[in-house]
């Protein structure tokens, strides 16, 4: 009977970490533990404590890492909140990725949502102009707003081969 309820658990992690399959959903990437502030913003105190998350739904069959700046407001107008994404390769047999990057706004409610357009693109590895996709959302207001942006790396054929990075919150003026 132990081992039935230790195939049960596993199951379960199992299917848990699979729901944050690629794409990554809103829902999977929500969290819901920080309080908002009036303005949507997460505290000083909350965002220096934030370190990206990687989050590896299942062992990949090569070596390669997933990476991404923090949100900034793009130079680029209109006003708007941007992030890049890209991936270095490890031990992989592949020279390009598909790279998605999705920007998150801390709602007033009380967790993430996804804003703006997400980025996908079939890039080489190392980063650089060149070699990176852009994820972006034009600003309504100047209104302080958390962001965060999630980058999803896949490796067209070799199954398996999928990582993601959560970039740490960052406060700008831009609310979407």
């Amino acid at each position: 009977m132990n081992r039935l309820r230790q195939a049960a658990l596993a199951v379960s992690i199992a299917s848990a970490m699979l729901i944050g399959a690629f794409p990554a959903s809103a829902t999977a990437a929500q969290i819901t533990s920080k309080k908002p502030s009036k303005s949507g913003a997460l505290p000083a105190s909350a965002l220096a404590n934030e370190n990206p998350i990687i989050i590896m739904p299942q062992q990949p069959p090569c070596n390669f890492t997933p990476r991404g700046d923090n949100v900034h407001i793009s130079s680029t107008p209109p006003a708007a909140a941007s992030a890049h994404g890209w991936w270095v390769n490890g031990d992989c047999n592949a020279t390009t990725a598909v790279v998605v990057v999705q920007l998150q706004e801390w709602n007033t409610s009380g967790y993430w949502e996804n804003k703006g357009t997400e980025g996908t693109g079939t890039v080489y590895s190392g980063g650089g102009s060149a070699n990176r996709v852009t994820g972006r959302a034009t600003c309504q207001t100047t209104d302080l707003t958390s962001w965060r942006s999630i980058v999803g790396v896949q490796i067209p054929g070799i199954g398996g081969a999928y990582d993601q990075v959560i970039t740490p919150g960052i406060n700008l003026n831009c609310r979407v």
